[in-house]
């Protein structure tokens, strides 16, 4: 499995995750679509019958082949390769975080609100460069526990399936959450099961993410003063650990007004600071130096767990 996640953590840093390509993710979501299409009334049996319709749809199929490819050891490693790869998305995530960034720097507002919104779920269109600058940062950091640190902590003790199964998951969570209006009970499995999922990664984040904020000048007191108090301010369990971590090591404030499929959501304020235009670029930073010291790690641990199994 270290050669598969090499080759995978090398494809999504070259090419990152292209429209123009076929990707598993977005099959899932047209899969999910499909089937969400196919009630008449949105209810949480109908929602917990459709989270087991998309997961044995899009994961069956793929443990068959799984072992199927067993047989042929090259085929097996690029097979599972393009799973793990398929499976996290910090390419993708850095790219749209760029995005935002470039346009914010040019002092182009309604670009900036425009690279935002393939970002976020959130509305957009009436936001400041402030709000602009504070919901990427906040994106970003909610984003890498369920684009990188969660698949592949799954990878690494459940293997490429456990890391595609939580994909799956988190994307139908992302689809069918229930805040969005008229999904409330529908998307409640979903949701739910993607929380439990997140638990233990979003609680070890602060190990992968605080050595690095530190490297980059991070104050060690604040970080932990706003990761203590403001962890639980979130309304989700998992994301609040995330967030608080990357306010306190860029000192900014997070949260407070903002506006969502029409109405305006006072979301707890995590942190303090003013937020300016360095910020996108010093969350990205951050970002791929916390994905490359947990690459490291999974790399090591991967090592670790090949030479107790031979």
């Amino acid at each position: 499995m270290i050669y598969s996640f090499l080759i995978a953590i090398i494809a999504d840093y070259l090419i990152g995750a292209p429209q123009s390509w076929p990707h598993p993710v977005r099959l899932v979501g047209r899969i999910a679509s499909f089937i969400d299409k196919s009630f008449s009334k949105r209810t949480f049996i109908q929602g917990l019958l459709g989270l087991f319709m998309v997961l044995f749809t899009c994961f069956l199929p793929v443990l068959i082949l799984d072992n199927l490819l067993n047989r042929w050891p090259i085929l097996s490693i690029v097979g599972r390769a393009y799973l793990i790869y398929s499976s996290f998305a910090l390419g993708d995530l850095i790219k749209h975080g760029k995005d935002v960034q470039k346009a914010v720097e040019a002092d182009d507002i309604p670009t900036a609100r425009k690279r935002l919104s393939y970002l976020v779920s959130r509305d957009t269109e009436a936001m400041n460069e402030d709000k602009i600058i504070t919901s990427t940062v906040e994106s970003l950091s909610e984003n890498f526990l369920d684009s990188v640190l969660s698949p592949l902590l799954f990878l690494l003790f459940f293997g490429p399936l456990g890391a595609w199964f939580f994909r799956i998951v988190n994307t139908l969570d992302a689809m069918w959450g229930y805040k969005k209006e008229g999904y409330y009970r529908y998307g409640t499995c979903a949701a739910r099961l993607d929380d439990m999922l997140n638990i233990i990664p979003s609680r070890i984040a602060i190990m992968i993410i605080l050595p690095v904020g530190l490297l980059l000048g991070g104050s060690y007191s604040h970080i932990i003063e706003v990761y203590r108090r403001d962890k639980g301010k979130h309304d989700s369990p998992n994301s609040g650990y995330t967030e608080s971590l990357a306010s306190g090591i860029l000192n900014i404030s997070l949260g407070g007004p903002t506006p969502y499929f029409g109405r305006m959501e006072d979301k707890p304020v995590i942190g303090t600071g003013k937020a300016d235009k360095s910020h996108i670029k010093r969350m990205i930073n951050l970002l791929k130096g916390s994905a490359l010291f947990f690459y490291v790690v999974i790399l090591l641990l991967l090592v670790i767990k090949g030479v107790i199994l031979s």
